[in-house]
């Protein structure tokens, strides 16, 4: 089981994509406002941050995003423009940290977006942003949902307050 983790925090922290996605082609880079530029997820290989993300987006993401983080979820097919598909490994590989962090605040009903993403600055706190988006940082490098190891990864970790 700590192979197996260990492995999974290996793979997390690799800086290249696995896959090339289609969808990054098409994807608009916009200037990231002051108030967000520069912010770096302190979370991305945390395996405890991402079992909390992992709860935050089945209550808060999953309806439009998908349960596999496709963008394909009940809300999100009928939705123009469609949710970002997050397996697709090279966009998320080259879009930063401080971008995700101001489109989860912020949303997305405002130019050149105008989607129907709701703001989350309100609902969520800043380390609770940075959970999720390091659970679906997980989604474009080993589809994390597909193999269902949270479960797996929760009986591997120490309890709170336990030494590993």
């Amino acid at each position: 089981m700590k192979v197996w983790i260990a492995g999974l925090v290996a793979l997390l922290s690799l800086p290249f994509p696995l896959s090339q996605g289609l969808a990054h082609e098409r994807m608009e880079h916009i200037k990231v406002p002051a108030d967000y530029r520069g912010k770096k997820n302190p979370y991305w290989t945390d395996l405890r941050a991402i079992i909390a993300g992992s709860r935050i987006y089945k209550e808060k993401c999953e309806l439009c995003h998908g349960p596999e983080g496709k963008g394909d979820g009940i809300l999100g097919r009928t939705l123009d423009p469609r949710p970002a598909d997050f397996t697709q490994s090279r966009m998320m590989a080259e879009t930063r940290d401080d971008y995700l962090f101001w489109r989860v605040s912020e949303g997305g009903g405002f130019p050149p977006f105008n989607s129907a993403m709701p703001a989350f600055k309100e609902v969520l706190s800043e380390e609770e942003i940075w959970q999720v988006l390091a659970y679906v940082h997980a989604f474009s490098h080993i589809r994390l949902l597909e193999h269902r190891p949270g479960e797996e990864i929760q009986k591997g970790l120490p309890e709170e307050g336990e030494e590993d």
